[in-house]
């Protein structure tokens, strides 16, 4: 199932998180073409600007957790999906192109390490991002340190 999807258009990478209907949440497949998409973009000379963004009413909700409550070594698939993870977003950082964050709704967990990555985040709507990580127990690193080095904005879309 396709979980995101990527098209390159005149320099502009869009990367684009394609399953509203469970929140863009992050399982292992997920992070597979995360992981594959970001090396897809690697040593591109034409590569100008990449744009992370979503459908749905929620940016990412973070790691998939109807997942990790149904294998039988939750510790192990996270170590597995983060390993793919952290590849894409090392990988996407180390791009001679700015990663801007298109962002509306929940970005939580390693959806808001992706907002964190950006070097430009820009959260659309009035509840444009909203920071949900403690009730699931989860961190907004994915697991690995990060900071927010670039810049952020609010405000609501331009029609």
């Amino acid at each position: 199932m396709e979980r995101l999807r990527c098209e390159l258009t005149g320099g502009l990478a869009r990367i684009t998180l394609v399953a509203p209907d469970c929140g863009n949440a992050i399982d292992p497949e997920w992070a597979r073409q995360f992981r594959d998409v970001a090396h897809g973009l690697h040593n591109r000379d034409d590569l100008r600007v990449v744009l992370v963004s979503a459908q749905g009413s929620a940016f990412c909700v973070g790691g998939d957790l109807r997942y990790f409550a149904s294998v039988d070594d939750p510790y192990a698939a996270l170590h597995e999906l983060a390993a793919d993870l952290h590849d894409g977003m090392l990988v996407l950082s180390e791009l001679d192109a700015p990663l801007v964050a298109s962002v509306q709704g929940v970005a939580a967990g390693a959806g808001m390490s992706l907002v964190l990555a950006a070097d430009l985040a820009i959260a659309l709507g009035p509840r444009a991002s909203r920071w949900h990580t403690r009730e699931s127990g989860s961190h907004p690193t994915a697991g690995r340190p990060t900071g927010c080095h670039g810049w952020s904005a609010t405000g609501a879309p331009r029609s």
